[in-house]
């Protein structure tokens, strides 16, 4: 039997709405993986029930979002107290795996990058590196081939950002035949060339979506798709929605056409609640 991608979104809290709640739609809506950070986690006991047989991923924290990565030891204690809360929730969150960034913040030593690495090993959980801008592919690469190196089996593979490498000013496209054999999970959302917006698709964004969805069909991928979409506003909603039934027209057909039934029936309250 043929496998398909599994296609979710990234769930934190947004405008009022909680985490539970934008999950109960999701799960609704028929959406089955979610991928959550650390703001999702503020109940995980009302989460846990709310996913309900939806698998997830956690992405760690990140220094230009969260202001520290795990490479930052001036931060040991919550990272310990995260990883942990990860450790113990995971089952109960039906988590698969963790997305990381490589160390962005000012400390780029040999202690730091050792540091990180004793952080992931602590992690009962595979483990994806997600390549972020403006590094290059060489050193994404280099830093993935050490990655594997030092954690073994909990290497999962590369967590592939299609707006990263093209904010980078490389070609997304090229990057995917390059290194699409190592991919576990891909991100995507649209952009613009100078700028990371998490756009909905049809939004003004600038990235080859369509044809980078084709070269996802063409080489088989089957792996987890988040879309790191952070609608503008409530008026946004419809291209929120739009952007996972393209994804699945182009990828899962079949459940692209159970979905549009759901969303027949579903779209009107959902528009009617959100007003």
């Amino acid at each position: 039997m043929k496998k398909h991608p599994l296609v979710g979104f990234t769930i934190e809290p947004f405008q009022g709405l909680t985490s539970q709640l934008i999950i109960a739609t999701m799960r609704a809506m028929g959406i089955a993986f979610v991928e959550l950070n650390r703001r999702s986690l503020a109940d995980v006991e009302h989460l846990s029930r709310k996913l309900n047989g939806m698998t997830a991923a956690f992405h760690l924290p990140f220094y230009h979002e969260d202001g520290f990565d795990l490479a930052c030891t001036d931060h040991a204690q919550e990272i310990n107290e995260l990883v942990a809360q990860v450790n113990r929730h995971r089952r109960a969150l039906r988590l698969r795996h963790v997305i990381v960034h490589p160390p962005e913040g000012p400390d780029q030593s040999d202690q730091a990058w050792q540091f990180f690495l004793a952080q992931l090993k602590k992690i009962e959980l595979p483990v994806a590196l997600e390549n972020v801008f403006p590094s290059q592919t060489e050193r994404y690469l280099q830093q993935s081939t050490l990655l594997r190196g030092s954690l073994g089996a909990q290497w999962a593979g590369l967590c592939f950002d299609a707006c990263h490498f093209y904010i980078a000013g490389q070609d997304p496209l090229q990057q995917w035949h390059q290194l699409h054999d190592q991919v576990c999970c891909v991100h995507l959302s649209d952009c613009l060339p100078d700028a990371d917006l998490h756009l909905p698709f049809g939004c003004g964004g600038r990235l080859p979506i369509d044809a980078f969805l084709s070269a996802l069909r063409k080489t088989g991928f089957a792996g987890p798709i988040t879309l790191e979409i952070k609608p503008p506003s409530f008026d946004d909603f419809d291209r929120y929605i739009n952007s996972y039934t393209t994804t699945l027209r182009r990828l899962h057909y079949q459940k692209y056409l159970r979905s549009r039934i759901r969303m027949w029936f579903l779209m009107p309250i959902l528009s009617y609640l959100l007003k």
